[in-house]
């Protein structure tokens, strides 16, 4: 009997708990982007470098919601500059072979030199979203500078420009620390930088995460600004 009486009494809570789910669907929750969204961004040198979110990674507000697997953006590149871009293993594009780097967020895959040890980050990920930053997965042999994309593209990259990162020398990225970012979470967001060390972002890039609708990205830095490529492409 007293089995049976628990039985009954757990069958009693989940369905409490399921309406209480139910109930709620309507709440605002924090923004948060689709898993495996495909974005570009530009560094100190001008070089561009494709990007992949996975589940794990932030991603630019400033990005482009309606491509998030990048695939208009590359097929304008191959035929603005006569390059043919490779498949790699599961039909997945190869950045490299294309002149752009190649970065992506990835489960378990953390910065080597960390202040917590793996397992505590797994958990951190896992249970509250923490964003890790994003290794360098591909280098091309011939970079792409963002001259020579066509205006259409150089124009969607105007707001992604990471004025104090190298892709030929940075193995890790975190956008977070660049430009405003959609991650799983609000408010005071911690997130896993490159030197391996939580931190929070800086109060100039934080976004209302609370509201769905798209916030965008700031304008870059002065330093960017005076770079030449810059000034040439989008100060004319």
């Amino acid at each position: 009997m007293d089995s049976l009486e628990k039985e009954v009494s757990a069958v009693h809570e989940m369905r409490i708990v399921i309406e209480r789910a139910v109930q709620n669907t309507d709440c605002d929750y924090p923004a948060a982007h689709s898993m495996d969204t495909t974005w570009f961004a530009v560094d100190r040198d001008g070089f561009v470098a494709l990007m992949e979110t996975n589940e794990e990674g932030a991603l630019p507000f400033a990005c482009d919601d309606e491509q998030s697997d990048g695939s208009e953006f590359l097929e304008d590149l191959t035929t603005h500059t006569g390059r043919e871009l490779e498949l790699g293993d599961f039909e997945f594009p190869r950045p490299e072979s294309v002149g752009l780097f190649g970065y992506a967020s990835e489960l378990d895959s953390f910065p080597p030199v960390c202040e917590l040890d793996q397992e505590t980050l797994e958990k951190l990920q896992m249970r509250d979203g923490l964003p890790t930053p994003y290794s360098r997965k591909a280098v091309p042999q011939k970079p792409l500078h963002i001259e020579d994309l066509p205006p259409n593209l150089q124009k969607q990259l105007k707001l992604l420009v990471f004025s104090d990162v190298s892709f030929a020398a940075d193995e890790w990225v975190q956008p977070a620390m660049h430009v405003p970012c959609q991650m799983w979470g609000e408010g005071d967001i911690p997130v896993l930088d490159v030197d391996g060390r939580i931190k929070h972002i800086p109060e100039d890039l934080k976004a209302d995460y609370g509201r769905r609708k798209q916030v965008l990205a700031k304008e870059p830095s002065a330093a960017v600004r005076k770079l030449p490529w810059w000034k040439k492409l989008f100060q004319d």
